[in-house]
């Protein structure tokens, strides 16, 4: 008996390392593919070029899209653009497969989203790369860098709680620099008295601001910089002209759908509003938004929280209104959700597991499912590309995420509990 055991034991794990193998050539494939197509990593790649030749990087002819990026970015891209045609891009994606997983293992080990029963943490983890797959096969394809910004405010994160905020800030700085969103982290760190965190992240956001001037002259320089500001001011006329444009996903857009007669199809706004009258209330929105944050909070300002799970739920609502505040984001934007998504099925787990399924836990779950829906199921694999792109004029992944705060709002107690 005890030889048939050993037996299947050794079986069962060449298996595994047989299904690992075939998982991996299938990686390796895909990233071969998208690599080859580039994506939009061809636009990083070309901005690197032209600062390595001495050029606007912000400045026509484009081969993709117009970079938008910081003149910082484009400088680190220099020594992946040297390489041959796909070489890069292909590097960039293992290296984003690798700060996927990494984001994985801190959210499981030290964060506390799991299960004490295995069985059950392998569904928790199902769940949630379900809901995450559109996004993750998204930023794969597109080769985008989405998954290396969501790592990097975790990262830091976790980096605050074990007393590292030096290394922390100089990870928020490093992100804010490079595409402005990460910026939330500094506030946060300033409620919650980690002010070194803070400091070190406006130090390196200045010290990687001033870096590439080594490598142009201070004209250059300064010409690129004010090209980018005219691209990511909150008020670039760019943002509006969206409105008739079926793939950006953010509330402004949502918005803007609702309110204004935008020309776009399949669109009967609910009133007849000026842009000028629309971008008031949108902006209202938005203050209304922030201002929720300190329900999420659930403190005066300076008090140190000590539970890590408690200040990822902070996060996670932070980092959700990322791609639903900031313009002209993109469907692989919405993968800032995912702390949100592991708060929510952590939540949903426990109270299945210990059977206390009163109205707020029916109630989560399904927002949940209403938002898995919107979002998720709506990807052209499952429905085809033309009902698809219908559900991108209706904005479906907006108002799915949208869906995530209530959901967020009722479980609060739960996670300040945890302190």
């Amino acid at each position: 008996m005890r030889r048939i055991k050993e037996a299947l034991g050794e079986r069962y794990f060449a298996l595994k390392v047989l299904l690992v193998l075939i998982l991996l050539a299938i990686l390796v494939l895909y990233f071969a593919a998208s690599s080859r197509k580039g994506g939009d990593f061809v636009t990083f790649l070309e901005a690197a070029t032209k600062m390595w030749d001495g050029k606007n990087i912000y400045a026509p002819p484009y081969i993709n899209l117009r970079y938008s990026y910081s003149p910082f970015w484009a400088m680190v891209l220099v020594p992946l653009a040297l390489l041959p045609d796909g070489v890069g891009a292909f590097i960039w994606l293992v290296i984003s497969l690798a700060l996927f997983l990494r984001t994985l293992w801190l959210l499981w080990h030290e964060f506390e989203i799991r299960s004490a029963d295995r069985r059950l943490d392998r569904i928790l983890w199902i769940g949630i790369l379900l809901y995450m797959s559109r996004y993750l096969e998204l930023n794969f394809h597109h080769v985008q860098m989405t998954i290396f910004l969501v790592w990097l405010m975790v990262e830091s994160l976790y980096r605050t709680d074990i007393g590292e905020e030096i290394k922390a800030g100089i990870l928020a700085g490093i992100g804010t620099i490079i595409k402005v969103m990460p910026v939330v982290l500094i506030p946060y760190f300033i409620y919650r008295r980690r002010f070194m965190a803070a400091c070190s992240a406006v130090v390196t956001v200045v010290a990687c601001f001033f870096l590439p001037l080594l490598f142009t002259g201070s004209a250059l320089f300064w010409e690129m910089n004010r090209s980018w500001y005219a691209i990511v001011r909150p008020d670039s006329p760019e943002f509006q002209s969206d409105a008739a444009w079926h793939l950006p996903q953010n509330m402004s857009l949502l918005l803007y759908r609702l309110l204004v007669h935008t020309g776009a199809p399949y669109t009967h706004p609910l009133l007849d509003l000026s842009y000028d009258q629309a971008t008031i209330v949108i902006w209202i929105v938005v203050a209304v938004l922030i201002v929720f944050t300190l329900y999420f909070l659930a403190t005066r300002p300076f008090v140190h929280v000590h539970s890590r799970l408690r200040q990822l739920y902070e996060l996670g609502y932070i980092m959700l209104l990322v791609p639903l505040i900031f313009p002209h984001q993109m469907k692989y934007a919405f993968y800032f959700v995912l702390p949100a998504v592991a708060c929510l099925a952590v939540y949903l787990m426990q109270h299945y597991t210990t059977g206390n399924k009163n109205w707020r836990y029916r109630s989560i779950a399904t927002l949940v499912m209403l938002s898995f829906l919107l979002c998720t199921a709506t990807t052209d694999l499952l429905i085809g590309m033309d009902l698809s792109t219908i559900t991108q004029h209706y904005k479906t992944i907006t108002v799915g995420t949208l869906l995530l705060i209530p959901a967020l709002a009722l479980c609060r107690d739960f996670f300040i509990g945890r302190e």
